[in-house]
């Protein structure tokens, strides 16, 4: 069964050009007066239009069909028409044209605050949501404690909005969103606002709900939480649909389309000793990331022109502080020092151990230089790769605070007596 159903639907807003405001009134007349003696006397071909604005589309001609229990992540970078797209379904914003058919209640949490009464208390409210949404007195009454427990602010219950925390906001706009019936829920990226341990209270519920066949739409930058609990993906770039299909594949198009998706490298550079061709990490099929867990091969291809005994040939892996975590150099390995001895084209790899990094977002630099004298590469080969957790996000998971080296679970258990537990 079809919950949503949009077609056709656009919504262009104007931008403005020209400042409105002046810094003295003197200014302002100066200003009016020449725009308009232009307009009198200029030739209509020189003639511009006052005021001076153009047309910017949101959206454009989206169609979607979402169907119930489906839990959608809504994908693209900054300005793409996510925040429009959702606010529209909520009947924030009115579009421009086409139209949309939705079946059954919407709750939203787009922005903090947002349908709250700032003087009003907690408790009020949450009667005051309700109402909007259509519930009874006794509908309300009877969710009451569980969002009171959900949004652990029990302590302000009835203490006025205006002194609550954005973070306090946050939980019970949260709260009351996800526990008040409704069949579609719309969550734009204010859960970054919480600590780690809410944000996976929340994932978890947002989870539940799509297991009772209830619709979500879901905006967030953070892909471990996309992972976690969408199905679908909807991709938008530039307010135009441009994809909606499996979470994976979508997630895999908008790392590809990011600036941390980099996994090729192709061209010519080096000097006279040594040329680099290409350098690539083998990704996945059909995926544009990786999971942590997998392995993967770095290669690289180049030409060895004069041979020399210092060459040095490797790479660096760099977190997403830039700061250098590993490293491996051919002359590490006496074994395969050899490889650059010879004139001709090559091509080596390394196999890499993804399981040895925490998930997040890295670098990899080649590298080369003549030993102690100087460098023939500097950064011009760089590839990039982002890193993600294949199981449910666990509690902290959330920043990249945790990029890096994980030494794994190699903890062993040396000695255990038993005994009674408590006192």
């Amino acid at each position: 069964m079809h919950v949503i159903e949009i077609e056709h639907l656009s919504k262009k807003y104007w931008i403005h050009h020209e400042r409105l405001s002046s810094d003295s009134l003197k200014e302002a007349l100066s200003k009016s007066c020449s725009r308009w003696l232009k307009r009198l006397f200029l030739p209509s071909h020189l003639k511009c239009p006052f005021p001076q604005k153009e047309e910017f589309w949101a959206l454009r001609d989206v169609h979607l069909s979402i169907q119930e229990g489906d839990r959608v992540a809504l994908l693209g970078r900054n300005g793409a028409g996510k925040s429009t797209l959702l606010k529209i379904l909520s009947r924030i914003t009115e579009p421009t044209s086409g139209r949309m058919i939705i079946q059954g209640r919407v709750s939203s949490l787009l922005e903090v605050g947002t349908g709250f009464h700032p003087d009003l208390t907690g408790r009020e409210n949450i009667f005051l949501n309700g109402a909007i949404m259509g519930m009874s007195y006794q509908e309300i009454k009877k969710k009451f404690e569980e969002i009171i427990a959900f949004a652990d602010i029990e302590k302000f219950l009835d203490t006025p909005l205006k002194h609550y925390s954005s973070g306090m906001f946050m939980r019970l706009g949260f709260a009351i969103a996800a526990h008040l019936d409704s069949e579609i829920m719309i969550v734009d990226e204010v859960l970054a606002v919480g600590d780690a341990q809410f944000q996976e209270k929340c994932l978890k519920k947002m989870n539940e709900m799509g297991t009772q066949k209830r619709t979500i739409l879901f905006v967030s930058h953070h892909i471990h939480s996309v992972l976690a609990l969408c199905n679908k993906g909807i991709l938008l770039e530039k307010g135009v649909v441009k994809a909606f299909e499996s979470i994976e594949s979508c997630v895999s198009r908008y790392v590809h389309s990011c600036p941390v998706s980099g996994l090729t490298w192709k061209g010519q550079i080096g000097d006279d000793h040594i040329h680099f061709l290409a350098a690539s990490l083998r990704a996945p099929s059909n995926r544009s990331f990786f999971y942590q867990g997998e392995k993967t091969f770095l290669e690289i291809e180049f030409d060895i022109l004069k041979p020399h005994p210092d060459l040095i040939v490797g790479f660096s892996v760099l977190n997403g502080w830039n700061h250098s975590i590993a490293r491996s150099r051919l002359c590490d390995h006496p074994d395969y020092h050899g490889l650059l001895s010879a004139c001709g084209r090559h091509q080596i790899s390394f196999q890499m151990d993804l399981e040895l990094f925490h998930p997040g977002e890295y670098q990899i630099n080649v590298e080369c230089s003549l030993l102690n004298q100087r460098k023939i590469l500097e950064g011009e080969i760089v590839l990039k790769f982002a890193l993600y957790s294949p199981h449910q996000p666990l509690k902290y998971e959330w920043g990249t605070e945790k990029e890096g080296v994980s030494l794994g679970n190699r903890w062993h258990s040396l000695s255990f007596s038993s005994r009674k537990c408590g006192f």
